[in-house]
């Protein structure tokens, strides 16, 4: 579909996109080609991909959002951090501080 003009990144009514479903639901060649078709992982919903690849354990997926994720999409980071500290699970939480160099609530780019 992308190939004939759709656009990539739409949102659905639950502020979902087709990156989200992917991740979710595990469909890891889909989450790589969305991400080589130039689907963003920033999100306004705390619902993204990066945490529904948390909670589901799509490791795989997870590494490959992980590597998407701009720096300075601090908003993205935040969800996943928090997501991470909801689902208990702190050797991830730990991994967002350090792989973003997150301190005090900021994070430097």
């Amino acid at each position: 579909m992308v190939k004939y003009g759709a656009i990539i990144d739409t949102v659905n009514s639950n502020g979902k996109t087709a990156l989200t479903y992917a991740a979710a639901q595990g469909h890891t060649k889909v989450v790589k080609y969305l991400l080589k078709s130039g689907a963003t992982t920033q999100s306004r919903n705390p619902n993204n991909a990066l945490g529904y690849a948390m909670r589901n354990h799509h490791l795989k997926i997870l590494k490959l959002l992980l590597r998407e994720i701009n720096r300075k999409d601090t908003l993205t980071i935040a969800c996943a951090f928090i997501t991470a500290v909801e689902l208990n699970n702190k050797k991830l939480a730990a991994k967002f501080l350090r792989k973003f160099d997150c301190v005090n609530n900021t994070c430097k780019s």
